[in-house]
């Protein structure tokens, strides 16, 4: 895939095969070409192997690099085939009736896909060894947001009080960048300088942008996970690439995420224990349906933390995190 800016439309994604790429003083006036200044990076299968702002290149092989396109693409395809093995090995691990839940803290270890009506993979069949064990988060220190939040909660607890125990707190809450399973202490000690290190190439990422991350509207996973929709200022997704992309390539860490990612901030989500309590595990919308199409507030990208899931927390009361960065 080709990325590239556009005046008034913004960033623009389309296959690679819908450009000519020879001269265009030869092309014919309807073929489809775009100034190379343009473009901001190439990617194949959802990996970037070409990139202006960080000057990663597995295609040209102007920057150096040892690994060339096929290799990289091999790679890819390798990591692709893996992962959709591991998905296969889960799926035949749920259980028949569809009846799922995550004891975790963080939401997004629960296998969600993005259309609610389809029955995704469950987190409870997944191997002790496959599952998540930290998360990267941007922390909502908002008091708009978190304001907003907790109005938004009261609503949902005043409709069903037994979702009470079921509000996240205003010190957990956090924008989900991407999941990891990291393999040992040591692994985590590599992830935390890996974030450490990813500071100033962020700020290059960020560097033209307002850097807000804008709460509009509530959404449900499935309708189990109440959460703020986040539109996240235009630099945000290719930053949480980067992240990705770096925490990827240190041994013991894998990125967990199973689809595709959904900016959001959880507002409720009904745990195990309380969904076997009031023998349901859905959140009545009618809780929350006078606010579903509010704003929320905004909240400035000038964090990032890396949490570990099921631990204590801070003394702050948020997560327990293992390497922070401001900018």
């Amino acid at each position: 895939m080709v990325v590239f800016v556009l005046p008034f439309l913004g960033v623009v994604e389309k296959p690679f095969s819908s450009f000519t790429w020879g001269d265009l003083p030869w092309q014919e006036y309807d073929v489809l070409a775009i100034p190379q200044h343009r473009i901001q990076y190439f990617t194949y299968r959802g990996v970037r192997v070409w990139d202006k702002a960080s000057r990663l290149d597995a295609v040209f092989g102007s920057a150096g690099t040892t690994e060339d396109i096929e290799v990289a693409m091999t790679r890819i395809d390798a990591q692709v085939e893996e992962e959709r093995q591991r998905r296969a090995a889960e799926a035949r691990l749920a259980p028949a009736d569809g009846e799922w839940f995550s004891d975790s803290d963080d939401e997004d270890d629960i296998q969600v896909d993005l259309q609610p009506a389809v029955t995704p993979a469950p987190a409870a069949g997944v191997p002790e060894e496959e599952r998540s064990t930290h998360f990267l988060a941007v922390r909502v220190n908002s008091e708009e947001v978190r304001a907003a939040a907790e109005r938004v909660q009261a609503s949902v607890v005043r409709h069903d009080p037994s979702l009470g125990a079921c509000a996240m707190r205003p010190a957990l809450m956090h924008v989900t960048i991407c999941m990891l399973r990291v393999q040992d202490t040591e692994a985590v000690a590599a992830a935390g300088r890996c974030v450490t290190d990813t500071i100033d190439e962020l700020r290059e990422t960020l560097r033209d942008d307002d850097r807000m991350l804008r709460m509009r509207g509530l959404r449900t996973f499935g309708a189990r996970v109440l959460y703020a929709s986040v539109a996240p200022c235009i630099s945000f997704c290719a930053a949480v690439e980067v992240l990705r992309e770096r925490l990827s390539a240190v041994p013991g860490v894998r990125v967990t995420n199973a689809f595709d990612y959904v900016p959001h901030m959880t507002l409720v989500k009904v745990s195990r224990p309380v969904a076997r309590a009031r023998r349901s595990r859905f959140i009545d919308a009618a809780g929350y349906a006078s606010m579903e199409n509010e704003t929320l507030g905004e909240q400035r990208f000038d964090n990032v933390n890396l949490c570990a899931i099921d631990a204590d927390c801070g003394l702050d009361g948020f997560y327990l995190t293992e390497a922070s960065i401001f900018f």
